[in-house]
């Protein structure tokens, strides 16, 4: 019994409530720190929990400029895929530096302010080519970011989940858009 209870999967738990049982927003990202709170941006719910849907295959979000899509949807998916249902990840930003940028300053808050990411995603170590500020190693998956601009980036990788972000500012390169 120890161990069906080992190898039984968990209950279906949506991206929303995973983000307001275990996800926290730091200081240095938001003017609303501490716990994530999905009713502060009601219209992400439903956006959040579409990826759970083994219908939806893709995920476009047309919206104005700083509406919590990045914190709502992209690092709650995040989130979740990293605790809760383990899986190789991309995440595309425009560029390279932008996509540093985005390891930096928003991705490095998030694993560090929530305890459960934080057990589980180890700090950068350059000598450590599994964790770096462009890929992230957890049990059972992984998180690659990669710059729109450097078609190389793409190649050689297999992932579950992809997150393609400020996509208005990509640029065609001479391998196609």
């Amino acid at each position: 019994t120890v161990a069906r209870q080992i190898l039984k999967p968990p209950p279906p738990l949506t991206i929303s409530k995973w983000a307001d049982e275990y996800r926290y927003v730091s200081r240095e990202v938001s003017s609303y720190p501490g716990k994530w709170q999905t009713a502060r941006v009601p219209y992400m719910r439903e956006i959040m929990d579409c990826v759970n849907d083994p219908r939806v295959e893709y995920i476009v979000v047309q919206k104005g400029s700083r509406m919590a899509v990045t914190e709502g949807l992209v690092n709650n998916v995040m989130g979740y895929h990293i605790h809760y249902d383990p899986c190789p990840m991309l995440y595309t930003q425009q560029t390279l530096g932008e996509g540093q940028k985005y390891s930096d300053k928003i991705l490095s808050y998030l694993v560090r302010d929530t305890p459960v990411l934080a057990e589980r995603v180890l700090p950068e170590n350059p000598r450590d080519k599994t964790n770096t500020k462009l890929h992230k190693s957890f049990p059972g998956g992984d998180l690659t970011i990669v710059g729109a601009n450097t078609p190389t980036g793409f190649r050689l990788i297999e992932v579950r989940i992809v997150f393609c972000d400020d996509v208005d500012g990509w640029q065609a390169t001479p391998e196609g858009d």
